[in-house]
């Protein structure tokens, strides 16, 4: 899962590259139908490219913490406790991020 986890971030970076940034409302559109690590790397490359100084899209990190909860949710936290450690980690950092630019 790792693995494809890798090469996933990889292959949209490199199309994001080539091709240009896409608007948020057209990555919200393609992430509802992907699976959730796809979704979240979608959304990561997504928010990597457009947060600059002027401009941070808060809907892409809620959207992350949301989907990191509910990776967490999958993992049983005994047999895999680092697992749901990142995913609690990635939840908490980006539905915190989400909040800090939400009161800006």
């Amino acid at each position: 899962m790792i693995r494809k986890f890798i090469i996933c971030m990889f292959l949209q970076s490199a199309v994001l590259y080539a091709v240009g940034q896409p608007k948020y409302k057209d990555v919200y559109e393609t992430i509802k139908t992907m699976k959730d690590y796809e979704a979240f790397q979608t959304l990561f490359n997504y928010q990597s490219a457009t947060t600059s100084k002027d401009f941070v899209n808060v809907n892409g990190y809620y959207q992350m913490g949301l989907i990191s909860q509910k990776m967490m949710r999958q993992y049983d936290p005994f047999l895999q406790s680092q697992n749901t450690a990142q995913c609690i980690a990635d939840a908490t950092t980006y539905l915190s991020l989400a909040l800090h630019f939400f009161d800006e």
